[in-house]
């Protein structure tokens, strides 16, 4: 992947931060005469400063794969998405099999921008070849939090990655650093949890830091959180046995956890749970659901 850059100052206070990144060759499989593709572009487009616009006029831009261009628009407003353009140019080399983003020469990309104390103008975004090759990145609601991974086939120079998670899509804060596994050739999976309780729809990104500092930011996605029941224990604090469970109870699966966030307990959601084997203390009672995810939590205290 190529990653472009560039910024854009106001005579108003405010500046546009572009950031373009050429993600993938849309071509066809077999090609004996030649072939016709276009390009799958990431975008982020940001503004920063006072008096920040509602709108541009004009966020436009061309993608050069040598001297064949591949126009796309952004939207005026900013934000963050995926294009695959629709210029098709024609390539009469028999090479689709193999074409990629580097052979090709798809480096340059110029972009016209136009907005309240921005006259119309082009401007060439400085393009780089990403220090890493990102193959796959995903988010999804887990037991204890959201799951966050994502798989590489290549980095260089790559010190670490930084897990960002946002409740608007435009906000985001930091969840988790995680240093490099390595640099080389080789396919990197990396995996870890947010411990982290929402409701309704977060999104996640990966932020990558070079060792020198620059960092590359990737598209976000999104993930939905797990329908939360309400539930009941009693007595609590427990001096007997067995602890009852009242509200909304669903199949699946119960987990008790101590202080120190061991499992010390799992098995079948039922009423009532024998917890005379545990010592004094606080715990944390979790109903998961059919797919394995916290449904709903309540603690309790073991006298």
């Amino acid at each position: 992947m190529t990653s472009a850059q560039c910024s854009v100052n106001s005579s108003n206070g405010y500046s546009v931060n572009i950031q373009i990144t050429l993600r993938q060759l849309l071509k066809p499989s077999s090609c004996p005469n030649g072939y016709n593709y276009n390009l799958r572009i990431g975008y982020t487009v940001t503004f920063s400063g006072s008096n920040i616009p509602g709108n541009l006029y004009t966020l436009q831009g061309r993608a050069y794969c040598g001297d064949q261009d591949h126009f796309f628009s952004m939207p005026t407003s900013g934000g963050t998405g995926i294009i695959d353009t629709g210029s098709n140019p024609w390539r009469g080399v028999s090479d689709c099999s193999t074409a990629t983003l580097s052979s090709l020469g798809c480096r340059n990309v110029v972009v016209t921008i136009n907005g309240p104390g921005i006259p119309n103008q082009q401007v060439n975004c400085t393009a780089a070849l990403l220090p890493i090759h990102l193959v796959a990145f995903d988010a999804e609601a887990a037991t204890e939090g959201v799951k966050v991974s994502w798989t590489t086939a290549m980095e260089q120079d790559n010190e670490r990655f930084t897990v960002e998670r946002s409740l608007d899509g435009e906000r985001f804060e930091t969840a988790l650093e995680v240093p490099t596994a390595g640099n080389g050739n080789a396919v990197q999976d990396y995996s870890v949890v947010d411990p982290w309780s929402f409701s309704g729809t977060a999104y996640y990104r990966l932020r990558q830091t070079d060792l020198d500092g620059t960092e590359t930011v990737f598209d976000m996605v999104a993930v939905d959180a797990p329908t939360r029941r309400n539930i009941r224990l009693h007595p609590n604090p427990v001096e007997s046995d067995r602890i009852t469970i009242t509200g909304e109870l669903t199949a699946g699966r119960a987990t008790i956890t101590d202080a120190t966030g061991k499992v010390v307990y799992t098995g079948m959601v039922y009423q009532t749970i024998d917890v005379s084997q545990l010592p004094s203390g606080t715990y944390a009672l979790r109903l998961l659901d059919a797919e394995g995810r916290a449904a709903s939590t309540a603690t309790f205290t073991r006298l």
